[in-house]
């Protein structure tokens, strides 16, 4: 199976594919370094019917086993570079760069050696119409309608 790098603008237009009429906006703050620590730290961002955005850490010498979802994922690095193995094939993930993973692909992250990794993992998932509710941060899935903007600070 041959792995995509794709630009950043593909995650909005698959983004905006039918989540825009079901889920209100929302702002999400991303993970601009590791910080300290050691091991894997992972963060749930948000959490709709439509889209699962976890933010994971991975301090050097730390390795996400193979593992695969059954969902369409995407992976973003937000800082720290490192690569990842899908179905034995390695691929490099920079800041930059984003790469789609088909649902049940096998796959495993590193960060390069040069430090820590920290990514952004999209889970692409299909969910019900209308402003069905969802968790967040913020607002615990509570929203007066379809359409209500916030930030999650």
């Amino acid at each position: 199976m041959k792995t995509k790098i794709l630009p950043a603008s593909l995650l909005a237009l698959l983004l905006s594919a039918g989540a825009a009429l079901a889920c209100p906006t929302h702002a999400i703050p991303l993970p601009t370094e590791a910080g300290a620590g050691a091991g894997k730290h992972s963060n749930v961002l948000l959490d709709t019917p439509f889209v699962k955005l976890v933010s994971i850490t991975l301090h050097a010498g730390t390795v996400l086993p193979d593992h695969k979802a059954d969902a369409a994922v995407t992976l973003q690095a937000l800082a720290g570079s490192g690569v990842v193995v899908v179905d034995g094939e390695k691929t490099a993930l920079s800041p930059g760069q984003m790469m789609l993973l088909a649902p049940g692909a096998m796959h495993s992250v590193t960060p390069d050696g040069q430090g820590d990794l920290v990514i952004l993992v999209h889970y692409l998932k299909g969910g019900p119409a209308g402003g069905a509710s969802h968790a967040c941060p913020a607002c615990a899935g509570r929203h007066q309608g379809a359409g209500e903007a916030h930030r999650t600070e």
